[in-house]
């Protein structure tokens, strides 16, 4: 147990030192994406999952950005939450989202690869898993991440 503490504080960390600095995120002309969900610890019911993802779509495409099927889409949006739970005290829980898309460098020879284009993190601790990240969804992250898109286009 107490790996699992040192490893997801050494992930945390890492994420910190990694993107506290200012960030210069683009989203200039993002169109379409797809969503995907990832929660392989599965902390929330499939109704959860469904109401965030229904809820992301409607202000997606209030906002201008289509939603498309993952096959059609070079570009998708990430919300990813783990945890480490606890039976005796309040659970810790990391809530992560971004635009993931494949990009062409500009180096030479057409080389393609996959890019972070947007990414927000929260860490929060709490004893209801689903509320709280439904809630530190739905009243920060993604309207953070909206606020970043309807100001850049």
């Amino acid at each position: 147990m107490k790996f699992l503490h040192l490893l997801l504080l050494g992930s945390l960390l890492i994420n910190i030192k990694t993107y506290s600095q200012t960030q210069n995120f683009n989203l200039k002309n993002l169109e379409t994406l797809s969503i995907r969900f990832g929660d392989g610890q599965d902390l929330l019911s499939s109704k959860v999952k469904q109401k965030i993802i229904t809820e992301t779509k409607l202000k997606f495409k209030s906002a201008g950005i289509e939603i498309v099927k993952h096959d059609s889409s070079n570009s998708y949006f990430f919300i990813r939450v783990q945890a480490i739970k606890s039976r005796f005290s309040e659970h810790r829980i990391l809530l992560q989202i971004g635009i993931y898309e494949n990009i062409k460098t500009l180096r030479k020879g057409n080389i393609t690869t996959g890019a972070i284009t947007y990414f927000d993190e929260s860490f929060f601790t709490g004893k209801n898993i689903e509320e709280l990240v439904y809630d530190e969804f739905m009243d920060k992250l993604i309207i953070k991440f909206l606020e970043k898109y309807l100001d850049s286009n």
